[in-house]
């Protein structure tokens, strides 16, 4: 029989191991190669400290921020109440006579003028003369019965006593109480329209602010169904029935320039009681308060860019300013307004402002002392992206190149050139080097030539 021949797969040594030893010698040179060109003496020594230096110079890179100045100002003393519109004094078309309503022209919500007629009213004899006269013709059976309605007919025609019904003043009709072809007496009340020029707000104020507002303080009320608010006056207080009510009614005269409102809106008040001149104010914006302790803070920032968290107590504030009572903050001085939500004690922060133009990045690394090498990669990151900041550790583990294999270069693994600038190398160009091949730089932070990974001659495969 013929022995069946053996596979060489089994036979064959793999050639894996050793070409894994050689790649794992090869990277050995490379490093030692790469500490010796970037120190000029003992490799060792000078890899460990670019090292040192470029994560010394992202953890050391500034927070953008923006900022507000402590400054002066008057503010006002406000309180306030919600409250609903209605109508300081409404016009009553009332019967001039005894009659019967023969025509009514407006519905509730109309807008009406000064003059204008609403409808019309005949008197109660004529009404009655003309209904009879009518009766008799409907049952007149001779021409001399005919003839006779017809007569008692054109006399009460002749002698009908009608008069309008016209408004004294413009305004909303608000109320209709009597339709056509109702009998009304002298005096009643037919239609009550509400005079725009005497508008009113009714808020209710606290019994514990109402010694504080007096009449002829200036107000001003904001409704939830409009934009802006209308400027008011207060009148005073309206009196009350009850001593056990929690708040009182303050009535407000509205300007009366402003469109007015309809009736029956509801809305807020605010009313000024007083005011502080010269308070020391920061904007509202920059208050970060404490729910659990109720302490308020401000990040104050110093002339080093270092900003350092304050307690404050506050007073007078409005929808912009906020009064500082204690302690006394020196006038002009920066406090951040946006950006400073879980911002540690004594961190660096830059301007947003400057962060975000071509070359901020990089003021903001130079003032927080990074290394040139740094700098350079943040005003080169900040060129690659057209001006939009970069902080470190974006795209961390990505190569000078973008790509998503980590870059191996002397003195040790780094991610990327200089810890993440994304798609930029230290000079500041775009990477071209394949491989993820990160640019050479020199120990001030010049550009060199490119070469590959690991500050060698030749790239190897891991």
């Amino acid at each position: 029989m013929i022995e069946p021949r053996r596979s060489k797969r089994t036979a064959t040594p793999s050639c894996h191991a050793p070409r894994a030893a050689r790649a794992l010698a090869a990277l050995a040179l490379a490093v030692a190669a790469g500490g010796c060109h970037r120190g000029g003496g003992s490799g060792k020594e000078t890899s460990t400290a670019d090292s040192t230096g470029a994560d010394s110079g992202a953890t050391s890179a500034a927070t953008p921020v923006t900022m507000g100045r402590v400054t002066t100002r008057t503010l006002d003393v406000t309180v306030s109440g919600p409250g609903v519109v209605d109508v300081g004094e409404d016009v009553r078309v009332r019967a001039p006579f005894n009659g019967v309503i023969t025509g009514i022209s407006v519905n509730l919500g109309d807008r009406v003028r000064a003059g204008q007629s609403i409808g019309t009213i005949i008197a109660e004899n004529s009404d009655a003369a003309l209904r009879g006269a009518r009766a008799m013709a409907s049952s007149a059976r001779t021409p001399d019965e005919r003839a006779a309605a017809a007569r008692a007919l054109q006399v009460a025609q002749a002698s009908l006593v009608t008069a309008p019904l016209p408004v004294d003043r413009s305004g909303i009709v608000i109320a209709r109480v009597a339709s056509t072809g109702e009998r009304v007496l002298q005096g009643d009340s037919i239609v009550s329209v509400a005079a725009t020029n005497q508008m009113i707000f009714l808020a209710d104020v606290a019994q514990s602010d109402l010694a504080r507002v007096h009449a002829g303080d200036r107000a001003q009320v904001v409704l939830a169904s409009r934009v802006g608010a209308i400027p008011a006056v207060v009148h005073g207080v309206v009196p009350s029935d009850t001593g056990s009510l929690a708040a009182m009614r303050v009535r407000l005269d509205l300007d009366r320039a402003s469109t007015p409102p309809t009736v029956g809106l509801f809305g807020s008040a605010t009313i000024v009681v007083g005011e502080h001149a010269n308070a020391q104010v920061v904007p509202a914006a920059a208050l970060v308060r404490d729910d659990i302790t109720g302490v308020t803070r401000v990040a104050l920032v110093d002339a080093r860019d270092i900003a350092h968290w304050v307690n404050v107590t506050v007073g007078v504030t409005d929808s912009v300013w906020a009064e500082i009572l204690q302690p006394s903050l020196p006038l002009n001085a920066r406090v951040i307004t946006t950006g400073m939500a879980g911002l540690p004690d004594s961190t660096r922060v830059v301007s947003a402002t400057d962060s975000t133009t071509p070359g901020g990045a990089a003021a903001a690394a130079a003032g927080a002392g990074a290394t040139p090498a740094a700098a350079g990669a943040a005003a080169g990151a900040a060129r690659a992206t057209g001006g939009r900041p970069t902080s470190p550790g974006v795209n961390a583990g990505t190569g000078a190149g973008g790509g998503n294999t980590p870059v191996l270069a002397g003195g040790g693994a780094t991610r990327g050139a200089n810890a993440g600038a994304p798609g930029a190398s230290a000079a500041g160009a775009p990477s071209t080097a394949p491989g993820g091949a990160a640019p050479r730089v020199g120990a001030r932070g010049r550009p060199g030539a490119a070469t590959p990974a690991g500050g060698g001659a030749h790239s190897h495969p891991l």
